[in-house]
This record gives structure tokens, sequence and C-alpha cells, in this order.
């Protein structure tokens, strides 16, 4: 009876973890990640060393939904920042944008998401992987900021300054890095 009770524990905590998974796709990332939904909406979240020596959480937390407020007013609701905590030194911020165009405003970086078939610098690439590009559809990213990145499906392609970690997770360098994913 004991194995059962165990087994059972085991199974739940499993299947808890993998719910709040689902349910946050932030949850499983222990440094800053990107996540970009299946339509297109971008979540974020940002894992940094934090001192109260330059802000307290309190005024780090006005200050972040200030931004959030006056970049809201200019592009009608596009950024929410979702939660905000500090733990033991580490600020975790989550943060939710409606699209790319949103993400790269609001951080000013660069992060652009194109067709494949309208990205102009598809020439580049050699005739074997541009043949296997065919088959469904994919989209290009373009950053130049340093993250984890997880895209909705596969990744087809990573440009030599992009690590890929697994299917569908990649980190990039922070100077102009190219993913192909589908």
């Amino acid at each position: 009876m004991k194995k059962l009770w165990k087994v059972s524990g085991c199974a739940v905590s499993s299947a808890v973890l993998t719910g709040c998974a689902l349910f946050n796709p932030l949850a499983s990332f222990d440094e800053t990640a990107v996540v970009i939904g299946k339509s297109g909406e971008i979540r974020e979240l940002v894992v940094e060393s934090f001192s109260e020596a330059s802000y307290s959480e309190a005024e780090f937390e006005s200050f972040i939904y200030s931004q959030e407020e006056s970049y809201n007013a200019l592009e009608e609701d596009s950024v929410t920042i979702d939660r905000v905590r500090l733990k033991d030194g580490r600020l975790r911020m989550e943060a939710t944008y409606a699209d790319a165009y949103a993400y790269s405003g609001f951080n000013g970086i660069i992060f652009e998401i194109t067709d494949f078939d309208a990205w102009e610098a598809k020439d580049s690439l050699s005739e074997e992987l541009l043949a296997q590009m065919t088959e469904s559809p994919k989209y290009v990213l373009t950053t130049n900021g340093i993250f984890l990145v997880r895209v909705p499906e596969k990744i087809w392609y990573a440009g030599e300054d992009v690590t890929v970690t697994d299917e569908k997770t990649a980190k990039t360098s922070g100077s102009d890095s190219v993913i192909i994913y589908e």
C-alpha cells in the first residue's frame, strides 16, 4: 500500500509540474528567456542579480510598472508586466507582449519575426537548406538580444552565433542572431 501511495504521489507531482509548464511556458527556465507563441504573442522571463543598494524591490516594481503604463499609452496596451519577484538577490520578472514589434519597442532591441518567403537574406543559405524549407510554413527570428528563445515548433536553422539546446530552444549571442523555425 505504501508503494502505491509513493507511486501515485510521484505521478501527481509530475502532472502538476507538467501542467504548470503548459499554463506558464516560462516556468521551466532559470535564466532570461523568451517564448514565442503560436499566434505570435511573446512571453518573457528576465532573471538578473538584484542589489537593493540600487533600488528597493518596491522602487523597482514602481519603475517597471510606470514603464509599462507609458509604453501602453503609446502602443495600445501591447505590454503586460505579469509578475515581479525578488528572492535571494535574484530578480524574476515575467511579461507578455502582443507581438514581436511590442517586444522590440519595449526592450529597445532588434527582435523581428519575418515570414521565410519574405526574408531578404534567404539567398545567403545553401541550396540544400533552401530545398528543405518547402515542407511547411517557416518564420525567421532576427535579434541582437542575449537570451534563451523557445519557438512554437521545430528549429530548422540557427546562425553560427546561436547555440541550439533542443529541438525548440536556442541561446542567442547578442549579435544579429538568426533562427529559422516553423
